[in-house]
């Protein structure tokens, strides 16, 4: 079952990379990474790279830029019908 789980995961966050869905991506390795890490087969390089995988893929998930409702207040705000002060 842990076979077929990892292969489902290692595909899934194939697809999510080919179509730039990046943060399924990562959740997809993270997945994937806590299938494998309790597996007794694998070498401490493997498990490392499997680490080190995750970590980029978390850090591939580009950041949301847009500005919120807040950021977009002016810090000088004047009440209409006070403009003359």
């Amino acid at each position: 079952m842990k076979q077929i789980l990892s292969d489902f995961f290692q595909n899934l966050s194939e697809i999510f990379w080919q179509s730039e869905f990046y943060l399924f991506h990562a959740y997809a390795i993270m997945n994937l990474q806590q299938i494998i890490k309790f597996n007794k087969t694998l070498t401490d390089q493997k498990k490392a790279e499997m680490n080190a995988k995750l970590v980029l893929s978390v850090l591939s998930v580009p950041l949301n830029n847009r500005l919120s409702n807040f950021e977009r207040l002016s810090f000088q705000y004047h009440p209409p019908g006070l403009d003359h002060l």
